[in-house]
Parts: structure tokens; sequence; C-alpha cells
């Protein structure tokens, strides 16, 4: 059936470029330029719009004048802008994702995409000698040399064939050079220019000579240093070598295996075993070692091997297969440290040489490994130390003591005592310990060098009660490098002595004094003072505190002292008095100055809320003055030497704010307003601080306020703006700083004037948002004012005139007013004449000057006030082409410039709707139209494809088809994943020399995410069917459904729809299975089909059905069991006749074997029936997988 297009879908497609943009002014394209610090050749740079999957949709030249472009977007979709260029030119960046929507991106905002050129390219390889490639991974860098232009430094690695390329590269002279860390450079360097384009490095530019050869040489897996590697090579061969020695190669012998080669140069392995020759050039060698430092065996003899173009590293180590070590025993590592005698030396604690006089000794018959050396004498002990035998290092480093002996005597010796020496080692405190002998005293102990502090432990019961100390409390003792004696110790008892320093001498009597011991914390004495002075004697050491009981109402410099008595006699810290004491109680804290009346004593001292008690020199009468933040009821408090406390309380607090300005002025005032009882306090002229600096100015002022005193301040001074303009406040109940301040700045002025002088020019001054802040005009002379303004306030300044351009302003703030010109172009139809409307003309000039217009119905556009430049001009239509492709064209001052086009109708379009099924139009889906092979035709139709993307409305212009092309109109389905197929699949077009519209719609089919099964049945015995639907291989049913509770069948068919379960349209394997409710014993249902299987892999499946069992009436089987045994019975009568005329008396058993043969065919016949319907019950209840299953194809209906 044909569906006409909607008569107004010509006119909706046609407008359809018009209505993509924001506005009816607006040309919704894309746009911005090409980008270069340097002049480039724009005519050979171009800009292509691609769909996502690479389809070319347009592209464009630059301006060759400022490398502006313009490309039109006809369609919303997802694009890729190009750059497309000479090779080797760098472009950042080379592409631009565009998702085109109309609202958000890029081009419909009008935003300028650009590109900007980074440079050419730099080609090149590093070779070998005579070859046509090169190694890898050798860094080349590129560096400029010309110090006029921007310095730059370029690095890369070659790849497998040596080649290497730097980009981007800009014009100049620069160097490159090849590095490796190893390998050794015939050429390393070259010098090449970069002009206009890019440069092609000469071959034989850079040319490696040789490579690096490495092995090693141990002793027992120990590396082995000194030993000589010579490498010889045939005759034949041309080396090239550096880096290794060619002097006395003479003096090597060359063993036999290398006799007919020639000797090249050697090298010596270092403390690490490792030997090198820096470079050899390829060919093949033998090393051969060389050890001069005695008779070693080392293997291999000789080693082969061949240098190709890479470094090669020797698997094979050279090792020695097949000596006596000196060392010194010293009793200090100091240089002043003297030989050690008599010392054994062990190997792994066996006994194998003794030190001689001057500390030497001898280990014979050495083999390589490791072993514990040790040393034992009387007076000195050694730690063990690993030592490493070789044959390289044959001289033991000198061996030292860690430890020498200390001996010492206390006194009386019984019973043993501990003796503690203490030191410090890294900020830790080390003990060592040892007891004395009881008959003698005496004790000894091994100690390190050191400093050390001896002492007698003394148990805290015997130095509390007993009073038990020794002489000296601690022994300081230095070990160095020798036995240390002489450390001796002897019981102590001591006298204490102190002072109690009064002001007044004479008054300095009759105090007592507690002497405390502090480990017991029992008072030990009573100690009364006599002119001063106190001593106490036969004093057990201890520590004790000395305190002062009856001080009074004097202050004390300290009323208790502490003193250790661990001498003959020790001396307590004096008691001194400082002063008399008085009481304050303080509402808050604060700084009180005193003077003494009649005298000249006077101070100052700090007092802390509430109670405080302090001290004056002496006694006396006194004036308190306080000093601080507060305001208090009297100025002044009088008070004399043992009268009560000092009340102080405050009733007023100061407030202290500030104004901060940017510059220094001299009338700055601050008003200052009770608002309950409007009393105003001016404060001012406020004088800066002395921190002011060249940036800002601070003026700080204060008040007293009583608490919650409300006042509001409010600064003043000309040419100042203040922020805030004003600040409210409540008094507190202490001293407050306000967080809040002013802040204020010398207004500016905006102004400035038009050149020439233009009067009526509109001068507009906006914020950073574009928001009006004030506006005028200029006066007959053409200046304009405005202010004054905050200084940080960013405002925008701008000026225009109908008529003229006005550039600036200047920092002075002056416009410079130019009259204005245009450019009026013209566009035609070339065909008919006839004015072409909807041209795009883009026009670009100067550096940044662009402007995008279309067409009007008369075929012309104008690009008014315009700055005299050179302007470059561009049509763009699609499927138009114009005559010129573009224009360069010079604009004069106030001149009108005239230029018409004419435009060749090329290619056209095709029209079309896509839907739904239901008819709802399908927006955002991509239609493409693909060219068919066309023998009749100049053009290669099969190689063309264009797509559009529908509209809301569902409609879509496909542009830029050729004539005399055909072409398929389809949706695409890679494209649109939304979509799975439509109807029609394409629809053929033939275009000729005009737009062709579509006679009916492409209906789109989305894809159907679930399968939809349905059984058909054909069956006289519906009611009695029960339809099960199961997953492959597993017994619990999806769906059970008992066909008699369906209101909707009929008498012989029915088509169930199987829609309780959903199933996945790639669901997997599963079966319908039938079950009924006859019975087995009345129907044969083992001939009917039960079941059936089926492959989900669609949107819809049919599985069909026909359950008409036959009638059981007599059942065969059991009529043929019956005819036998009728014959068996007729048979076996003859015979009993027959018999019986004989054989009277044998006739009984005959009978009897008669009657058990019948009774076993009843029994055999009643199971074999019930074995069969017990069998035939399973088969229609469990479904055997015996039953086959319907082989014939089932015919799909059709679904339009």
């Amino acid at each position: 059936m044909k569906m006409p297009i909607p008569k107004f879908l010509f006119t909706v497609l046609c407008s359809a470029f018009l209505s993509f943009p924001s506005s009816a002014n607006d040309i919704v394209g894309c746009n911005g330029f090409i980008k270069s610090e340097i002049d480039i050749n724009f005519s050979k740079v171009e800009v292509k719009l691609m769909t996502k999957q690479g389809t070319l949709k347009d592209q464009t030249e630059c301006a060759p004048n400022n490398g502006y472009y313009f490309l039109p977007l006809y369609d919303k979709g997802e694009y890729v802008l190009k750059v497309a260029a000479p090779p080797g030119w760098t472009f950042e960046p080379s592409e631009f994702i565009l998702n085109a929507d109309g609202v958000t991106d890029h081009c419909s905002l009008n935003k300028d995409i650009n590109f900007e050129f980074k440079g050419f390219s730099i080609q090149g390889k590093v070779v070998g000698i005579g070859e046509q490639k090169g190694p890898p991974g050798i860094k080349v860098s590129l560096s400029s040399t010309d110090s006029k232009v921007r310095k730059t430094r370029l690095e890369t690695t070659t790849a497998e064939d040596g080649s290497f390329q730097f980009k981007p590269v800009l014009p100049n002279q620069y160097l490159i050079e090849a590095q490796h860390p190893k390998w050794r450079f015939h050429k390393s360097q070259t010098s090449v220019r970069v002009v206009s384009d890019n440069v092609q490095v000469p071959l034989d530019s850079l040319v490696i000579s040789g490579y690096d050869v490495v092995g090693m040489v141990t002793n027992d897996n120990e590396p082995l240093p000194n030993v000589h590697f010579v490498a010889f090579t045939p005759q034949s061969n041309k080396v090239v070598f550096h880096g290794c020695q060619t002097s006395n190669l003479s003096s090597f012998p060359a063993p036999v295996s290398v006799q007919d080669l020639k000797p090249v140069c050697y090298v010596t392995s270092d403390t690490e075993g490792r030997f090198l020759f820096p470079s050899l050039s390829p060919g093949q060698f033998t090393l051969v070692p060389f050890y001069q430092q005695g008779q070693i065996d080392i293997q291999p003899a000789s080693l082969s091997f061949n240098v190709a173009h890479d470094s090669v590293v020797l698997d094979t180590k050279f090792q020695i297969m097949g000596f006596s070590m000196s060392g010194r025993i010293l009793s200090s590592k100091e240089s002043s440290g003297s030989p050690v005698p008599n010392a054994v030396v062990l190997i792994d604690d066996r006994e194998v040489a003794h030190s001689s006089p001057d500390g030497q000794f001898v280990l014979e018959n050495m083999r390589t490994g490791t072993y514990r050396l040790g040393v034992r004498t009387d007076d000195m002990r050694f730690s063990d130390v690993e030592i490493k035998a070789s044959p390289t290092s044959t001289l033991l480093p000198p061996l030292h003591p860690t430890s020498y002996r200390v001996c010492g005597h206390v006194i009386p010796p019984s019973p043993a005592r501990l003796v503690v020496f203490t030191s410090s080692s890294n900020g830790e405190v080390v003990f060592e310990e040892t007891w004395t002998k009881e008959q003698t005293g005496e004790f000894c102990l091994f100690l390190s060098p050191g400093k050390y502090h001896a002492s007698i432990s003394v148990s805290d019961l015997d130095r509390t009660k007993a009073g038990l100390q020794f002489a000296p409390l601690k022994r300081e003792v230095i070990v160095r490098d020798s036995v240390v004696t002489g450390i001796n110790f002897s019981q102590l008892k001591a006298k204490l002595k102190g002072k109690v320093q009064c002001l007044d001498p004479a008054l300095c009597v009759n105090f007592v004094l507690h002497l405390r011991n502090i480990a017991t914390d029992q008072t030990m004495y009573d100690v009364v003072v006599k002119q001063g002075e106190y001593s106490v004697a036969n004093m057990l050491p201890g520590e004790y505190e000395v305190i002062l009981q009856n001080g009074g109402e004097w202050c004390w410099e300290q009323e208790s002292v502490r003193v250790t008595v661990d001498s003959l006699v020790a001396v307590a810290p004096p008691l001194k008095q400082t002063g008399v004491a008085v009481s304050f109680v303080s509402s808050h804290a604060t700084r009180v100055k005193y003077q003494m009346e009649s005298e000249s004593v006077a101070g100052e001292f700090n007092l802390s809320e509430g109670v405080t008690s302090t001290c004056v020199p002496r006694n006396g009468k006194y004036l308190f003055t306080p000093v601080s933040c507060h305001g208090y009821e009297q100025a002044q408090y009088k008070w004399q030497s043992g009268q009560g406390p000092v009340t102080l309380s405050a009733i007023t607090h100061q407030f202290t704010s500030k104004i901060i300005t940017d510059s220094k002025v001299d009338n700055l005032y601050i008003t200052i307003l009770n608002t309950q009882t409007r009393r105003v306090k001016k404060l001012g002229p406020l004088k800066p601080l002395s921190t002011a600096t060249a940036h800002y100015y601070e003026y700080v002022f204060d008040t007293q306020l009583s608490p919650h005193e409300p006042i509001l301040m409010t600064p003043s001074a000309p040419l100042l703006l203040f922020s805030p303009p004003t600040i409210s406040h409540s008094g507190h109940n202490d001293c407050q700083e306000s967080g809040e301040y002013f802040t204020a700045e010398t207004g500016k002025l905006i102004e400035g004037h038009v050149v020439p002088s233009l009067a009526h020019v509109l001068v507009r001054l906006t914020n950073e948002d574009g928001v009006l802040v004030e506006n005028g005009t200029t006066n007959s002379v053409g200046k304009y004012k405005f202010g004054p303004f905050r200084s940080e306030d960013q405002l925008i300044v701008s000026a225009e005139k109908e008529g003229y351009v006005l550039t600036g302003p200047d920092a002075q703030g002056n416009f410079r007013a130019h009259k204005l010109a245009e450019v009026i172009v013209e566009v035609k139809d070339k065909a008919d004449a006839r004015p072409l409307q909807g041209v795009l003309v883009s026009l670009s000039g100067g550096k940044s000057y662009r402007r995008n217009s279309l067409t009007g119905t008369d075929g012309k556009v104008s690009f008014l006030s315009l700055t005299p430049d050179q302007y470059y001009l561009r049509p763009m239509m699609k499927e138009y082409k114009f005559e010129p492709a573009s224009q360069m064209i010079n604009v004069s001052e106030a001149a009108t410039a005239q230029v018409q086009w004419q435009g060749v109708r090329i290619a056209y379009s095709v029209l079309g709707e896509v839907t739904s099924l239901s008819g709802e139009p399908e927006s955002g889906v991509t239609v493409e139209a693909v060219g068919q092979p066309n023998s009749n035709s100049d053009t290669a139709c099969d190689q063309l494809k264009e797509d559009a993307i529908t509209e809301p409305s569902g409609v879509f212009r496909i542009r830029g088809l050729k004539p005399q092309c055909n072409y398929h109109v389809r949706v695409s389905t890679e494209i649109n994943q939304h979509i799975e197929r439509a109807l029609p699949a394409v629809i053929p077009v033939q275009v000729k020399d005009g737009d062709v519209t579509l006679n009916k719609r492409l209906i789109a089919l989305r894809p159907i995410s679930k399968c939809q099964v349905n059984v058909y049945i054909e069956s006289k015995h519906l009611n009695t069917l029960t339809v099960k639907l199961y997953r492959s291989r597993t017994n619990e049913p999806l769906t059970v459904l008992k066909l008699k509770t369906l209101s909707h069948l009929n008498e012989e068919s029915a088509l169930i729809p199987l829609t309780q379960v959903p199933i996945p349209r790639e669901g997997g394997s599963y079966r319908v299975v039938l079950e009924t409710s006859l019975k087995r014993s009345m129907y044969d249902l083992a001939r009917v089909k039960l079941v059936e299987e089926f492959q989900v892999d669609g949107s819809f499946k049919l599985v069909e059905f026909e359950f008409n069992p036959a009638l059981i009436t007599v059942s065969e089987h059991v009529l043929n069991d019956m005819n036998n045994v009728l014959l068996c019975i007729i048979l076996a009568g003859l015979g009993l006749l027959t018999i019986g005329v004989n054989h009277y008396n044998k006739l009984g058993q005959y009978v009897e074997r008669v009657k058990t043969m019948v009774m076993n065919f009843n029994t055999n016949t009643r199971e074999k029936m019930t074995r069969r319907e017990r069998e035939e019950d399973e088969t229609g209840a469990v479904l055997m997988e015996a039953v086959p299953v319907l082989k014939r194809k089932i015919r799909a209906k059709k679904i339009m």
C-alpha cells in the first residue's frame, strides 16, 4: 500500500537548514581557524566534516589570508572534524569529535573549533657501516642551533630498521645526534635545516662502528679482578675496535688453540670480575684469559664468539679451578694500638696459630671458602669474624679486642656487693654488673671501650632504714685499650648545712624547719633557725626536703627546698624572702601598678579573674592602679600591709575595631551612636598604625561599652568607599576586638574621549556578566566620564555609533572612530539567472574577523560595518558549485564593494519519512542513499553514499545525490542499533535533474527482546488435555495450563499462547508436553505425539499437535493368547482320550497337568495385561524418550 508524504513535508525539509539554528539570524555551522606561529600556505590545508562511520559529508579549504574555515551543518548527529594537510604536517588537535544536537555543541553555540599547526617532520635512519639499515633502540635527539629563535629539543628511539622521525618541527637549523650507552659511532651527528616543508636526512649521516662485548670471571662465584683477556680473530678479518689495549700484546703467549689467529687487543677484569671490550666491529673472535699473580688454572682456556649488530654478553663465565693469608692483632682500633703477643688464633674453633711479639700471624694451606676466625687472650676478649679466603686478597684486616678486664675493691668486704657500671649509647643507658668476693671485696669484669660510671648497688631498705651509702656514690671509669684497676669504694656518713635569708635580718629568727626523708615520707628532724642559719650532723645519706613551717604573711622564693646527702658535707639551697603578701578579688584579669607612699618603691603585676595572691616588696602603705581594657569604679585603690583583700570590679569594657584603607588619609572619622540613648560619640581624625605598608593602611579605634550597650558605627572620609557602610554591635561582659571591620578604597574614575572628536557616541559600562552598570553619551568634544567606582570592580567600557567602527578603549580609555565600509554579494543560478536564496557566504579578514550570512530571496547579502582590510569571500551551498570558488577583495575606508557569483546545480536531494509500525514518527534515525552501478552514467555511482538523520517529525532529506545515478534508500541497521529492520528494506530511487520525493514511507521495526510461544492443537478431546512448557534437560515445568479452564475453546482445535513466563529471544532449547486424562486401557496413546522439542531463535514460535488417539475395542494380543490356549486344550483333550483307553491309571495325572496349565495361563495373562497398562500409563505421564518427534515443518504465519 502506498503511503503518500504529507503536503507539508517538502516545506519542512527545505526549511530544515534554517530551523536548525537557535534564532532566525544564526547560521549553524562549524567554524574556526588554522592557527600557526609561522607563515604557512593555508591553501594546502582543508577541513573535512566526516560522519562517525567515516563518510565524507563536506569539506572546505581555508582562507589563504588568515586560515579561517566554515562548514555548514544540515543535520544533527555525530560527526568528526578532521584536518587534511600534506603528510608530516602536525596539527593539534588532528580531529574534533562533534555531537551536533542543535543546543549544546560547539557549532550550535558558534564556538570556534581551532586547529593549531605545530610543525613539519624530519625523517632519517641510523645504519651500520656499509649497510642500508641499522639496529633499533638507539636514542636520537634533535636540538635547534639558531639562537635567534626559540630553543627546541626532541628525543626519540630508532625502529626495527634504524629509522626515526621527529615531529612537529618548526623552521630552524637543527643538530641531530645519535646516542647509545654502549655502542660506538662512526658518525654520531649531522645538521639539517627546516624551511617550509618536511626534511629527509641523507642515509649515511648517522653510522655505528661497533658493538660492546662483556663477560665475567669468578673464583667460587666471587669476582676475580686483574685477569687479562686477549681477543684473537682470523687473519683475514679486518677489525675496527676502540677502547681496548694493544701495548705489550707480545707478552701474552698464544696457546696452541689460537696460533693460527692474530691478536687484536686485550682488556682486564675489574673488581666486580667483569671485563668489557667497548667496541668491536662484526666478526668471529676467540678469547684467551691470562692471570699474572701466580700459577692459577682458569677455565675455559679459550672461548669463541661472534659479534653481529648487537651487544654480546658471554653466557660462559671464566672460573678459577685450583695460598697463605696473614694478619695482625692490635690492642685498639686507634693508630696508637699496640701489638698483642701470644694470642691464640683459631679457625672454626680449631687452634691454628699464635701471634708473634709484633702481633703478626700466618694462616697456611688455605683454600677458597668462608671461615670463622677467632682470637683468645686472658685480659682481652675478641669477637669471632667471618673471613672469605680468596687468591685475590691474602692480607687480612687487623683484629682488635671488643672488651678489656676492669677490676676494683669494696670496703667493708662483707657481705658481697653488686657493682654496677652504666654507660650511655645512642641515647640509651647500658648496664654491666658484677659481684664482689665476700672474703676480699674484690671484683673484675670485661668492658668494651668507653666511659662508664661505677656505683655500689644499695637496696632501698638499706638506704632508707640503715642509711647505707658508699663513697664515692659514682666513680668515672674510662676503658681505652688496656686493663683498668683501682676502682675502690667505702661506706659514707654526712653533715647538712643551710641558710634562711630575710629582707630584715633582725626578724629572721625562731623559724622552725622540718627535714623530711623523701624516700620514707617521714619527718626525720626539726631544726630551729638561729641568726639565719641551721645545721644537722650525722646525717644518713639520702634525699631530703627542708620545709619552712611559719613563714607568716611573707612571700618566699620557695617555702621548701630539696637536698641530696651523698657526700661528707651537704649544703641545702637557701630559703629566701621576696616580699609581703597581698590578696586581690578581681572581676576580670587585669594588670595592676603599685606605688608605695613616701617612697620610690613601684612596680606592677598581673591578676587573674577571681582571687589572686601576690607580693609587694616590703611592708607599708600602697596605691594600686588597675591598668587594662576595663573601666573600674575607682581609678586607684589604697592598701596597707596587714589589711584584707583588695576588690576590683569592672563596670565597662573596651571594644576595638579598625578601618583598612588603600591610601593614607588625614580626615578619617568614626561616628558611634548609642541606638538606645541616641548619644553620639565621634572619634577622629584617626591616625594610621606605624605598621602600615605600601599596599594598605590600618586605622584602629576603641571605646568603652557597658554590657549589652547597643551601638551603630559609621565611618566617613571624602573620596573613600566603605564596606560595609555601617556595623552594629552590642557591648559584652569583657573586652572584645571586633571580627568585623571596615575596608575602604579610593574610588576610581573611568573616563576618556573619542578620536577624532565625535559627539553623541553611546558609551556603556558593564560588569563581567554583561549587566549594564551605567551608560551615557560623549559631549560635544567627544569626552565621557563615569565614577567613582571600587578599584576591584571589573568594568568593561564599550562604545558604539551607527555607521562607525569604534576600536578600543586603550590604556587611557580612548576610542578611535572609523567610518565603515560594506561588501554586497549577489548570487544567481547560472542556468536561468534567477537569484539563489539560502547561499551561505563566508567573509573573513585580518587576524580574527569572520562573518557568515545567507542570501535572501533576491540572492543578495550585505556585510556592513567593515574596516579597511583585505577580505576572503567564499560562497557555499549543498548541491551547488560556484564560479569562481572564492575571491580575495580589498575594501577601502567607507567604500562599497560589489561582488557577483554564479552557482551551478551539481546534485539533488531525496525527501522522505520514517515512522513506526503504528504510524508514529521516528526521530534520530539514520537513513542512507547508497549508489548502485549504472553503465549509462559517467559517474562511478556505486562508490557514492550519502546519509541524513530524521527530524522529530520523522522526515529526512538526503542531500548531494549525483544526477544520472540510481540509489537505494534504506534505514541503516548498522548505525541504528535500536532498529531491527525496516519495511520496505530499500526504496530504489533514480536521480535525474531534480529533487526526488519518496512515494512511500519507511517503517522502522524495533527488535523484540522476548519470544512468543503459541501452541496449536487439533483434537476432539481438548477438555482432557494439559499443556506444560519445560526448559530442556529440566523436569520442573515453566508453565502448566489445563485447557478445560479456558472459556474460548471450540470443539476441535485451539490456539493457545503461552504468555505466563516470558522467554528470551535467544533463550536456548525448550519442549512442550501434552498430558491427557484419557484412560490408557481405552485409547491407544502410544501412537500420538505428546512432546515437541524446539529451539528459540526469534521473536515467535508456533508448536502444533494433532491429538486424536484411536479407541481400543478388543486387544489383539489377548485374542492371540486365548486361541493358542484353546488349541492346546483341544490337543490335550484328544491326547487324554487316546491315553485313557490304553492307560486308564495315568489319566488322573494328565488331568491335573492340564488344570495347572490353565491356571498358569490365567495368571500370566493378568500379569501381562497389568504390566502393559502400567507401561502405557508411564508413556503418557512421564513421556518416554522413545516417542518420536514430529519431523514435518510447520509453516509460520506472516505478520505484517
